[in-house]
Parts: structure tokens; sequence; C-alpha cells
């Protein structure tokens, strides 16, 4: 018997210059049946590479990289690979680099101070078409509105 109205199984693409926080995340993910992590890259350059090949669902990048940054890579995968959705997830609190990251096409944004379960909230709702920005930052963002 097929069950043809599951959710599909989101692939994902960890990019981080650190190997640590990519261990911590693909543990985190193995714990849920909606991620699948296909791949993990150290740089903007990797990042493209192999999303050209494996066409992840989401990437969740971090900034601060060698060689390309994070911005960049984001801004050239979401102009060749327009379906991929990217979530900065980074230790960079600047709101100047919020805007940027959203203005370069990324589609949520989490500090890498959040919690499990809300970057679960923040994946899902990316992956469903939603902008994401954590909470932490949202909050400044709308206190600097004011």
């Amino acid at each position: 018997m097929t069950h043809t109205n599951l959710p599909k199984e989101s692939t994902v693409l960890i990019v981080d210059d650190q190997e640590v926080l990519r261990f911590g995340l693909r543990v985190q993910l193995s714990y849920s049946s909606a991620y699948k992590v296909i791949g993990e890259a150290t740089d903007g350059y990797e990042a493209l590479k192999i999303t050209s090949k494996m066409k992840p669902d989401l990437v969740l990048m971090d900034i601060q990289m060698p060689n390309m940054n994070g911005i960049e890579a984001t801004r050239q995968i979401r102009e060749k690979y327009p379906q991929c959705k990217v979530i900065m997830f980074t230790g960079d609190e600047e709101l100047g680099s919020v805007q940027t990251c959203l203005n370069v096409g990324a589609n949520g944004y989490c500090t890498k101070t959040i919690k499990r379960q809300d970057l679960f909230q923040a994946m899902e709702s990316v992956v469903n078409g939603k902008t994401w920005i954590d909470s932490k930052v949202a909050d400044e963002l709308l206190k600097k509105r004011q």
C-alpha cells in the first residue's frame, strides 16, 4: 500500500566551515523524518558545487567562511536554483547582515543560539514558502523601526 499523501522528505545541505557545527546539525536533523542531510560543504564554492549536483530543497548556510562567504554563495544559489531555499545559520546578529542576506535571496535567518525546535520550525516554514527570521533578530529589527 502506497501513502501518496505523506509529506515529502526535504533534502538538506549544511554549509559551515566548522566541522563540529556541521556534525551537530547533522545529528539534530537525524532525529527528524522530515529532513535528510545529503551533503556538507565548508565554504561557498563547495556549496555551489554540491547544490549543482544534488539539488537540495534547503541549504543551511553560514555567513563567515573562507574562500566564498555565505552571502555570495546564497546570491548565486538563489539565482541559479530558485527552487532551492536558503536559511542563513550564523552567529552574526548584526541587523545590516540580516538585510543583506534577505536582499540576496535568503529565505530565512537563524542565529546559532536558536533552540532545536525553533530551527525545525524555521526549516518547515521556509520549505513551505514562508520567510523566517529568528525572534531575537526580529525583535531588534522591530525596535529599530520604532
